[in-house]
């Protein structure tokens, strides 16, 4: 039992608490509570340097109230010594009825909880009495055996209930610890003497008395557990200044039972052949259990008996005994088990992390070694690079182009002047980037379908033909290194160029019907005379409208290529399926419906296909339910 699990917190440390008659008392660093036994609980202290190894200390408080008597016992664990113990208790409790220390006893904690589990001592509410307390400090057994030679009077006559007594009693768990031997036991005894019956014998006697003693215990054993081995100590031994001589008797399954013995004279300066010896302690393992073996003072005992005696108690403990020590041995194993594999576990770790390395290290010199060009190889492998990219969306693609787009127009949205002023590159260059980043992935059905990978390419040459107008920088000896604005892309094949950066006046091209570049002039005259439209001027190839217009001298850049010429068209079938697919059309009008989807299933193409397959799915399920309704 560890001695803070007696302890029952109430109020932690550094908090406060109510005190009829003070305001408040604060608990400082300690925890205050209750220890409770059976029969009654003591107000408690518990300081923050408590460990496991302290004593409790009982303080006993002296006091008055109104002139009326008042006295308090007060538990406290931690405290340095008994002056520090008695200091906080009247800090937390004696100063309520202005006590002085009578007493402070030291105890430990199953010696405490005999006490008040002892109605006894708890009849009347007294102060903890000193000798009460220190009588339950480390007793073997709570009732004292009764013997008639080895007939056992108390506990039934049963050695297992005294055996059971005294294990309730064995706070350290002695009697199933396997002794240490004598040279460990010469340094840890106390300096105690006898209180009980003793084996008497000179010392010229001793090793007959050890043999007759173990003759007697074999006899006694009946075929129990033997003595395996005596040991002695290999000569007297000085023990708080009285001459001492220790003897072990060792069994077969790990038992010992020790015996000490010391000099009555406690000037004398040897042990003299013919001086007499008295046992004071005998332990069975690691416990004191001379008075259960010895219970009565100046008792004479015959070694029989005594052999008897003990026998009895290591035949009935063996057992448990051995329980104990197999599942310690099990302990101890699956402990030193678990310790080498953990051995083993780093062992395998540090390896592992050496073949790791040198892996990296390979790694890394392989890819030194493909750094080196290689073209088939760098084709193949983009190749490989672009199928395993994310496909381009319809949503992806139209913000990074809006986002491109917008920023060119607002760089060139300025004057000539302004336009060379600024850093159009560096301006531009993020979006540019982005563009050409996407350009490089494999676009989806959607996105293609509505142009807007041929939309993305033709402004990303636009911009790439300003940046290098603007490496160029602006040319006042030459019309033909005259700059202008940006063309702006009208939609559905219409262009616009500006006459200059004031864009006032502007032209406006496209291709009509006859396959001419048409071209309409929006200046002060036609606004004047013609609400803004002048008469169209009409060229065979572009390049003829350019000699006359150099303001669309950036056009070829941005008209469709011979590859996606037919885009419009796709974007158009493209449009009309997705309406189909959004229920955007009237599908009350069943031939017109049918005939456009049949018109757009005749010019298929890998981008319009999963569309045309929704659209018809979608129309199909409309035609179903009308169906349902007229029936």
């Amino acid at each position: 039992m560890r001695n803070i699990d007696i302890f029952i917190s109430q109020h932690d440390p550094h908090t406060s608490r109510l005190v009829q008659g003070f305001d408040s008392v604060n608990s400082g660093s300690n925890s205050i509570g209750i220890v409770k036994g059976q029969y009654r609980q003591l107000n408690a202290i518990v300081t923050e340097s408590a460990t496991d190894d302290d004593q409790w200390r009982i303080v006993n408080l002296k006091g008055s109230i109104n002139n009326i008597a008042a006295f308090d016992s007060i538990a406290v664990l931690g405290a340095v010594d008994n002056d520090h113990a008695s200091t906080l208790a009247q800090l937390q409790f004696g100063r309520m009825f202005d006590a002085v220390e009578d007493d402070v006893i030291e105890t430990n904690t199953s010696g405490l909880m005999r006490h008040l589990a002892t109605q006894q001592f708890h009849k009347n509410n007294q102060l903890i009495q000193r000798t009460h307390l220190l009588a339950l400090q480390d007793i073997p057994c709570s009732t004292i055996p009764g013997w008639d030679g080895i007939e056992l009077l108390t506990h039934e006559g049963k050695t297992a209930n005294l055996l059971l007594d005294m294990q309730l009693h064995d706070d350290q768990s002695g009697l199933l610890s396997s002794f240490d031997g004598l040279p460990f036991l010469l340094e840890s005894i106390d300096a105690e003497y006898a209180d009980f019956d003793s084996i008497i014998v000179e010392y010229q006697y001793l090793d007959k008395l050890m043999n007759m003693l173990h003759k007697a215990m074999q006899t006694a054993s009946k075929g129990g557990v033997k003595v395996l081995k005596v040991d002695q100590s290999d000569k007297p031994f000085r023990h708080k200044k009285v001459l001492n001589v220790a003897v072990s008797y060792d069994f077969e399954d790990g038992q010992t039972i020790t015996i000490l013995f010391h000099h009555p004279d406690r000037d004398a300066k040897r042990i003299a052949p013919h001086d007499t010896l008295l046992s004071w302690k005998i332990l069975m393992n690691n416990r004191d259990v001379t008075g259960v073996v010895q219970p009565n003072q100046g008792e004479g005992i015959a070694l029989p008996v005594l052999a008897g005696r003990v026998a009895k108690l290591i035949n009935q403990n063996s057992a448990r005994f051995k329980r104990t020590q197999a599942k310690k041995a099990e302990s101890a194993k699956a402990l030193a088990d678990a310790e080498q594999r953990i051995i083993e576990k780093q062992n395998q770790k540090s390896v592992l992390a050496t073949e790791i390395q040198e892996l990296l290290n390979q790694i890394d010199g392989f890819s030194a070694q493909n750094n080196t060009p290689n073209t088939d190889n760098s084709t193949s492998n983009d190749e490989t690079e672009t199928s395993n990219k994310k496909v381009v969306t319809k949503t992806e693609a139209r913000q990074i182009y809006d986002a491109l787009a917008i920023r060119h127009r607002w760089l060139t949205g300025g004057t000539t002047e302004e336009f060379y002023k600024q850093n159009y590159p560096s301006g531009i260059a993020e979006a540019l980037t982005d563009a050409k980043n996407l350009l490089e992935r494999p676009f989806g059905k959607v996105a293609t379908a509505n142009g807007l990978k041929e939309s993305l390419q033709r402004m990303v040459v636009a911009v790439e033909n300003t940046i290098e107008r603007w490496n160029k920088g602006p040319s006042e000896d030459s019309t033909k290194n005259k700059t202008y604005p940006p063309i702006e892309d009208l939609g559905n094949g219409y262009y616009k160029a500006f006459k200059n950066d004031k864009k006032i006046d502007d032209w406006t091209a496209h291709i009509n019907t006859y396959g001419e570049w048409q071209v309409s002039a929006n200046n002060a005259s036609s606004r004047a005379w013609s609400n803004g439209f002048g008469a169209p001027r009409f060229f065979k190839t572009i390049d003829d409208m350019i000699a006359k217009y150099p303001a669309f001298s950036a056009l070829p850049a941005l008209l469709p290529t011979e590859d996606n010429a037919h885009s419009n068209s796709h974007n158009d079938d493209a449009d009309y399926l997705n309406k189909v697919i959004k229920g955007e059309v009237d599908f009350s009008k069943a031939s017109e419906v049918e005939g456009k989807l049949e018109s757009i299933g005749g010019r298929l193409t890998d981008e319009t296909n999963d569309l045309f397959e929704q659209a018809v799915s979608a129309y199909s399920m409309y035609q179903v339910n009308q169906a349902a309704t007229v029936s």
